[in-house]
């Protein structure tokens, strides 16, 4: 697991599990955006600026699209990273070549 996502998983995990859903972390370890998401911020600010309640955010297995702009505007993760399926994968910048070789 990578080094700097331990912490905030261990801190998500504690604080959910504080709501008494001990498979919290199983479902959503599976979305890399919702994982983002929640290590760009604790569980209780970002369910505040979403807009929801912290037991609400924690039954979200994906963020759910109506919600994906409060989330990105929260975190400042783009959207396409939080839901690729929706909005596609991120395009990569392309390098323009000049016509004379």
């Amino acid at each position: 697991m990578h080094r700097q996502l331990k912490p905030a998983i261990t801190r998500w995990l504690t604080q959910a599990s504080a709501y008494g859903l001990s498979t919290f972390m199983a479902k959503v370890r599976e979305d890399a955006g919702l994982v983002a998401a929640l290590k760009a911020m604790p569980l209780s600010e970002l369910a505040r600026a979403v807009g929801v309640r912290p037991q609400s955010l924690c039954k979200w297995v994906r963020i759910p699209p109506g919600r994906v702009s409060a989330v990105e505007a929260a975190t400042g993760i783009p959207r396409e990273y939080l839901r690729p399926d929706i909005f596609g994968a991120p395009r990569p910048k392309r390098i323009r070549q000049s016509a004379h070789v």
